[in-house]
């Protein structure tokens, strides 16, 4: 009876089984919190904000061992280490902080010192600048008084020459009027009968002048000579001049124009021209020298209907271009006028000579032509260079450059003959179809 008693519990003060097991539970559990480290917030040593420092990592409050990333390797820290590393760290920040400012400073010191030299350079080479500059305008300054004093030589020489060749064009234009008149009226009496055919057509024709003989003529066209214009053969070649022309043609060109002299024409030459010809269709035509006087008889006849007309060194083809223009006008012709530079035949040596001295002005429009009492409408004076070229749509004006002196007197038959424009006209289609 009395064991019993003993192991009973109950309220009577006697220790029960639940007034046992609550304290010991607690004991246990604070003490196992205890022995568990507490990881706490992350703290970091990156004090000026350059991103070169490291993160730390607390543990507990307690003694127990802390990790800190980038530290060197003491497995065994404590936190009284941890005031130690920080100052050491914060120090050696201080330092690379120190540093970098006067790595920057020295930088911006260097970078003052280049702009304060290349400033110096600036100013040393806009002083040489200056210098030459100046150097050329007293060059300029010169080569304009240079030129001044060309433009006023040339220009005296011009109000000199150029009346009496205004006179000269007065000239040759009543001359070339009484050619024209007197070839017409010599064709007019010739009687050719009128062909039974209807009217022909004929592709390419030539009219050969001054030494072009019939003789030389028939040889050419037996030999298919080419039109240098599309470097086809002739349908045709006529020439009209008598083999004593030759030796008369230094003092021609000496003297005046081949028209101002009776033309050389056998009457039966140009009867036989005549009769193959009249009431024909040309569709080309090509004249040399003083062949154009007659083609441009031909046609202001109405015996031949010519579509164009290429006029090689005609006789005052240059100083008669108005009168060249109203036959292409009248007769609904293209008309080509072509004139090697020197060319006495189709333009005076004097026109030469003032077309030189244009080409040597500055400003060759500065020229006045209006104060010198000169009829500016004439073409010819586009052909000097006094005004610009203003051609109509019916006439075609082209100068020829040679590959000599052209105002050299030993060159003045071979700028005039047609085997010289044959031969640059005929180039001249070659490099263009090349191109």
């Amino acid at each position: 009876m009395q064991h019993r008693k003993l192991n009973r519990s109950g309220l009577n003060g006697k220790i029960g089984f639940v007034q046992f097991f609550l304290p010991a539970l607690f004991i246990l559990v604070f003490l196992f919190i205890l022995s568990y480290p507490v990881f706490s917030s992350d703290f970091s040593t990156d004090f000026d904000g350059t991103g070169s420092g490291s993160v730390i990592s607390v543990d507990s409050p307690t003694d127990f061992p802390i990790q800190i990333p980038n530290a060197p390797a003491y497995p065994h820290w404590r936190p009284s280490t941890y005031v130690q590393y920080e100052q050491a760290r914060y120090q050696q920040q201080e330092e690379q902080r120190a540093a970098r400012l006067k790595q920057e400073e020295a930088e911006k010191e260097r970078l003052a010192k280049m702009r304060e030299l290349e400033e110096e350079l600036a100013q040393v080479q806009q002083a040489e600048k200056v210098i030459r500059i100046r150097e050329k305008l007293r060059e300029l300054e010169k080569a304009q008084d240079k030129t001044l004093n060309h433009d006023l030589r040339l220009k005296g020489e011009l109000v000199d020459e150029l009346p009496k060749f205004n006179n000269l064009l007065i000239y040759e234009k009543h001359d070339y009027d009484d050619l024209l008149r007197k070839l017409s009226h010599e064709m007019n009496h010739i009687h050719v009968p009128s062909p039974m055919e209807g009217r022909r057509y004929i592709p390419r024709v030539l009219f050969l002048g001054w030494t072009g003989t019939p003789e030389e003529a028939l040889e050419m066209q037996q030999q298919q000579a080419k039109d240098p214009f599309n470097g086809l053969a002739y349908n045709a070649v006529y020439g009209f001049a008598l083999p004593s022309t030759a030796v008369d043609f230094g003092r021609v060109l000496l003297d005046h124009f081949l028209l101002s002299f009776n033309l050389p024409t056998p009457e039966s030459e140009l009867e036989r021209t005549l009769a193959q010809l009249k009431g024909a269709t040309i569709g080309e035509l090509v004249v040399h020298s003083n062949g154009a006087a007659i083609a441009e008889t031909m046609i202001e006849n109405g015996m031949i209907n010519v579509q164009t007309l290429r006029i090689l060194g005609g006789d005052g083809s240059l100083m008669n271009l108005e009168s060249l223009d109203n036959i292409a006008d009248r007769n609904y012709t293209q008309v080509y006028v072509y004139a090697n530079a020197g060319d006495p035949v189709p333009m005076a040596p004097l026109g030469w000579s003032i077309r030189g001295a244009v080409e040597s002005l500055s400003n060759p429009q500065s020229f006045d032509l209006a104060e010198e009492h000169v009829d500016v409408h004439d073409f010819t004076y586009a052909v000097l260079g006094l005004e610009p070229p203003s051609w109509s749509s019916n006439l075609h004006v082209t100068l020829l450059s040679t590959p000599w002196n052209p105002l050299n007197p030993s060159n003045v038959v071979r700028n005039h003959v047609y085997s010289t424009y044959y031969g640059l006209l005929n180039a001249q289609r070659i490099v263009e179809s090349r191109h």
